[in-house]
């Protein structure tokens, strides 16, 4: 007779039911449900994921900065800006939702705004010299066409011009650098560290060279020869993998500090009363003088050096030949002190001469024609610059005396009566406020510390913008690029 089955065992029901639930069932007590005060646990935090936070890099390699730098290069530098302001408030917005408690006022400092400010300072500085020179050249034409027949000169356009407000102009100006400033600060800040990046000293080197474009243009030639330098300083410390002593980066620098020097001869003003202070003023137009040939030179010498590397030669072992066959020329005294960075203006020449000869020579050994396309643009540079030095003496005494004559008019006009007039004797000269012509601006620009200065200015820009140009102005003609001075580099970078 089969056993009845039997009845589980409490240990082995308790086995089930620990293995079922995770809790042992005491044995005769059943399970009672939770009383109902019992809370349930708090809900999980919600993870909370910050947005990513704006890079220098992803700022360069944005499509606002892309396409702002195309349309750079188009010259339309409208549509540049444009294009640059919506990139500020995209990276801006951007910066305050990764981190909505930033100080907002230092959010114009942070990395990846460098990028664009250093854009929209160059941008507004191409704009400005386009503009400023095409109403130059436009000048002449619009007062032939506006003069009213019978030689009658009354009227309500009498004295105007087309140029910009001189008002407008300082002002871009002053965006431009307060822009360039912040761009220069952010930089610097970033190699302290990251002291081996070459590329954020290469950008480095790029901003100093466009904030001395904007000294010279100013005509603030000490603060202007103070940014060369440094650029200057930068890209000749890279190495020489990435930038060699022969690129053209660096015989554009000697290029521009050669033509500041001979800027501040030519618009030099000569003391009158003092002849102490006259003879300082002579002894510092002949030192500049010299330091314009030198660069001159050494630009030159880059630039026969490229066209040696085309044609096959070393460089180095190709300028000393050249030089050692630099003929001899009876002195008159007017050359000693020429040393490393001073060249005298006759040596100066006949340096150039001698370099331009060899590398001429050097050329017609050329089989490729890319080659001898670059290389007679590179000799129709070295030609420039001999004219140049060869020029500059006749060049230097017509700038001054211009200015000479502009001087003696401005006081014969001040001592006039009705100096308080609206519209006074100057007016009725043809000639405009000397300080309002050299468009000079005085607040943060021009100051020859401004390079050392570890602080930046909160652009402008944060919180106005470049106005936009009237109909007016948007009808004056593009400037034809044959009629700009050529230079060993016009890309606009």
């Amino acid at each position: 007779m089969a056993a009845p089955a039997s009845t589980p065992s409490g240990s082995a029901s308790r086995d089930a039911t620990k293995e079922d639930f995770g809790q042992p069932d005491p044995v005769g007590v059943s399970v009672q449900p939770a009383p109902g005060n019992l809370k349930a646990p708090p809900p999980a935090p919600p993870v909370v994921t910050k947005r990513h936070e704006p890079s220098y890099g992803d700022s360069e390699g944005s499509d606002h900065y892309t396409v702002a730098k195309s349309l750079l290069n188009d010259g339309d530098f409208e549509n540049a800006l444009a294009t640059i302001e919506e990139g500020i408030e995209k990276t801006r917005n951007d910066l305050e939702a990764h981190d909505p408690e930033a100080d907002p006022d230092r959010l114009a400092l942070h990395p990846a705004m460098a990028p664009f400010h250093y854009l929209y300072g160059t941008t507004l500085l191409y704009s400005i010299e386009e503009s400023t020179d095409t109403q130059a050249m436009a000048m002449p034409h619009a007062s032939a066409e506006q003069e009213p027949q019978g030689g009658d000169t009354n009227g309500p356009n009498d004295g105007q011009h087309t140029d910009l407000p001189t008002e407008e102009v300082a002002d871009e100006m002053q965006i431009a650098y307060e822009n360039l400033e912040a761009a220069r600060v952010i930089v610097e800040a970033l190699r302290l560290s990251q002291p081996e990046n070459t590329k954020l000293q290469l950008d480095l080197a790029q901003i100093f060279l466009r904030e001395a474009d904007l000294q010279r243009m100013n005509g603030q030639y000490d603060a202007a020869l103070q940014d060369y330098t440094s650029c200057l300083s930068l890209r000749q410390s890279l190495p020489e993998a990435l930038l060699g002593p022969y690129d053209r980066k660096i015989a554009d620098v000697h290029y521009n500090l050669a033509l500041v020097y001979s800027l501040a001869v030519a618009e030099a003003v000569k003391p009158t009363d003092d002849p102490h202070a006259l003879q300082q003023h002579n002894e510092r137009l002949a030192l500049y003088r010299k330091r314009s040939c030198h660069h001159y030179v050494t630009c030159g010498r880059i630039l026969c050096g490229q066209i040696a590397a085309l044609a096959g030669q070393d460089p180095d072992t190709f300028l000393q030949k050249a030089l050692d066959d630099l003929p001899s020329f009876k002195s008159t005294g007017e050359e000693d002190g020429a040393n490393d960075e001073n060249d005298h203006p006759k040596l100066a020449s006949l340096k150039l001469q001698t370099l331009r000869r060899h590398a001429a020579q050097a050329a017609t050994s050329m089989t490729s024609l890319d080659a001898q396309e670059t290389a007679h643009e590179l000799l129709d540079l070295l030609q420039e610059i001999q004219e140049t030095i060869d020029e500059s003496e006749n060049s230097e005494q017509g700038v001054q005396t211009v200015a000479s004559m502009k001087a003696e008019i401005s006081a014969a006009v001040a001592a006039q009566p009705g100096d308080d007039d609206e519209e006074g004797a100057g007016t009725a000269l043809g000639l405009e406020d000397s300080n309002a012509c050299t468009a000079t601006t005085t607040i943060g620009f021009g100051s020859s510390a401004a390079s050392e200065s570890t602080e930046a200015v909160i652009p402008l820009l944060a919180v106005r913008k470049k106005p936009k140009r009237t109909a007016d102005d948007a009808k004056l003609p593009a400037l034809d690029d044959s009629r700009k001075k050529p230079s060993p580099s016009n890309t606009k970078n």
